[in-house]
């Protein structure tokens, strides 16, 4: 594993990319994380690859992952697949302790982290 440090100041933060950074997901967020429980936003193509190693990871370290799947493509950017997400957050009982992670790009990062940004005036993502 490469970790590259994106300096900002206060805002700083590491990247970490190479061959089994999934696996090692858990322990590299755990310290991070207000409470071990996450949200995973993604779609069924990215997590039919990558969803399993990634929740084994955070079980690993104790923290609660619970799946949300939201539709593939930019036809489903939409206020509807919005609507959707923070009605699960609602039913999973997340509060802002509650942490999003993102498992994919492009409409999964976008939807993700905009739920993350609105939901109870913001949760960490």
């Amino acid at each position: 594993m490469h970790t590259v440090d994106v300096a900002l100041r206060e805002r700083s933060y590491p990247i970490h990319v190479g061959p089994g950074v999934l696996s090692q997901a858990g322990t590299l967020l755990a310290p991070l994380l207000p409470r071990p429980r996450v949200l995973v936003v993604s779609n069924p193509t990215v997590a039919a690859h990558w969803l399993e190693a990634l929740c084994a990871s955070f079980a690993a370290s104790g923290i609660d992952a619970l799946p949300l799947l939201v539709p593939d493509g930019e036809a489903h950017k939409t206020l509807a697949t919005l609507s959707d997400l923070l009605t699960r957050f609602l039913e999973h009982g997340a509060d802002r302790t509650t942490s999003v992670v993102a498992l994919g790009g492009g409409v999964v990062g976008d939807v993700a982290g905009f739920a993350a940004a609105i939901y109870q005036r913001g949760v960490p993502l």
